[in-house]
């Protein structure tokens, strides 16, 4: 079951669950990205836009706030200036404009859109560990709501336990033996 059943409350919303799946939600944004759609990209954890996509927090233009934990997620992800402006104005931003404060991550031609998502999907999928992927994003999530020293205190008895697991075993292998890991999640 990929939700985190009994974990943080935060992740039980129709918004957030995303947060709790085990595996990266990548967003491939097409055009316009407003409103909810704009709410629900913040809530992905990788966000690739098309060269065409515009994104914008436009309910103050209608009478309306932030909705949905957008004033939560919005801030950390390109700082609260930003969020603050965004927020309050309703402006739409372009592609560049999102890749340079950081709210999304990459920018691609429109038509190449897609296959770039699916790239780095595939980069994850044949490249990456699903334990150590999972794992990645549990802390980076969870560490959110914590402090410095708790965060530094679990990352390493996470580091210490999956030093024992089996895809850090085949991950070393791989590497001395120059090939392709070939993980099991275990």
């Amino acid at each position: 079951d990929e939700y985190a059943k009994g974990e943080r409350p935060d992740y039980q919303t129709p918004y957030s669950w995303m947060l709790a799946l085990k595996k990266p939600v990548i967003g491939a944004i097409n055009g316009a990205c407003v409103g909810l759609g704009f709410t629900y990209s913040l809530y992905q954890d990788i966000r690739i836009a098309s060269d065409k996509a515009r994104m914008g927090l436009i309910f103050v233009q209608r009478g309306l706030a932030i909705e949905h934990g957008s004033s939560w997620m919005l801030p950390r992800i390109v700082g609260v200036g930003r969020a603050m402006e965004l927020a309050v104005t309703g402006r739409l931003i372009d592609a560049k404009e999102a890749l340079e404060i950081g709210l999304v991550n990459r920018v691609v031609p429109h038509e190449k859109l897609m296959e770039t998502a699916r790239e780095v999907a595939g980069q994850i999928a044949s490249k990456c560990s699903p334990l150590g992927v999972s794992q990645a994003k549990k802390m980076i999530y969870e560490h959110l709501f914590t402090d410095l020293a708790t965060a530094i205190k679990e990352d390493d008895a996470s580091m210490r336990r999956m030093t024992k697991s089996e895809d850090f075993a085949e991950g070393v292998k791989a590497f001395i033996e120059k090939r392709a890991p070939r993980f099991k999640g275990k």
